[in-house]
């Protein structure tokens, strides 16, 4: 929890430090590494934040966060060596399943996935009921847009670097 306290204040170099020390005395532990991700993602490094959340996944296949992480960096990361259509696809079906289909943001990223895959006519349909869902007029706008890139057969790609706290993704 220290770890988790210690990111929400901002300290994300105090908060990798405390999740590193779970991890050294837990090395399988899945929630040390979902958080470790999360603030190795926050803090830029979304190679090891990948790495991470992958580990957390072995641990529990069904880590909600760790599964929507890297399901949106294998399906929209600006760096093409990070993305992976095929495991973008798998992870975000899995969540979408662990959902029943009914979440906006497990939705919007399955849309993701559909397009990195190039599967655009499921992408549109996917965005279409992720926008419906969506709980806020700014993350339904959000949805909009890349549902608009979907149309035209593109790919949505994230902003080189997310900010703490996350986004619409």
């Amino acid at each position: 929890r220290l770890g988790w306290i210690r990111a929400q204040r901002g300290d994300l170099p105090g908060a990798a430090s405390r999740f590193e020390e779970v991890l050294a005395a837990h090395p399988d532990d899945p929630a040390a590494h979902e958080g470790l991700g999360v603030t190795l993602e926050w803090m830029g490094d979304d190679d090891t934040a990948a790495e991470h959340y992958a580990r957390a996944l072995e641990g529990d296949r069904h880590a909600r966060y760790a599964l929507h992480r890297l399901g949106w960096i294998r399906a929209s990361h600006p760096r093409s060596e990070l993305r992976d259509a095929g495991e973008a696809v798998r992870l975000a079906e899995l969540a979408a399943s662990d959902s029943r289909g009914s979440e906006a943001s497990e939705l919007d990223l399955l849309a993701a996935a559909y397009a990195e895959a190039a599967r655009f006519d499921e992408a549109v349909q996917i965005a279409e009921r992720a926008r419906q869902n969506a709980r806020d007029a700014d993350y339904a706008a959000a949805i909009e847009r890349r549902l608009e890139l979907y149309r035209k057969s593109l790919p949505y790609r994230r902003p080189a670097t997310l900010r703490q706290g996350g986004g619409g993704e």
